[in-house]
């Protein structure tokens, strides 16, 4: 019985961490979104660089922003940091932006849902592919 409550607590604590790790993600996302809209707008606006680029490039700073800040604060991985998990973390970035943009697509201009319906779901499913793939596959412990 002892054992029981004892693997209990520690599915709770594990639970507790998954939990706190994606709410850290999540701010690290939604700090990331900021950056990359900032910097899109900095890029066109006051550097006149084609739309297309800018947002190539707004997209690498903030895909890196995130990199850092996951590596330090959301999955407490520092000693791991390297061109490996850099390389690992740009791959999940990148499929997570063709599953945003895919589902874009396909909820607003095939399905017909509204524009930001059709964002907020896909969004959605991106944040799940990018917080368990870093969690399991980039930061895995």
């Amino acid at each position: 019985m002892k054992k029981l409550l004892s693997s209990e607590k520690v599915n709770k604590v594990k639970e507790r961490k998954v939990v706190r790790q994606f709410v850290k993600f999540a701010i690290v996302g939604a700090t990331a979104f900021v950056i990359d809209m900032f910097g899109y707008a900095l890029f066109t606006r006051y550097f006149f660089i084609h739309h297309i680029v800018a947002k190539v490039m707004s997209f690498f700073v903030a895909s890196y922003y995130s990199y850092e800040m996951n590596s330090r604060w959301s999955f407490r991985r520092k000693e791991l940091r390297g061109a490996k998990l850099l390389i690992k973390s740009y791959i999940v970035q990148c499929v997570g932006a063709t599953i945003n943009a895919s589902g874009l697509y396909l909820f607003y201009d095939l399905i017909g849902y509204h524009e930001i319906m059709a964002l907020l779901i896909a969004t959605f499913f991106s944040t799940i592919w990018n917080f368990i793939m870093n969690k399991f596959w980039v930061y895995r412990a």
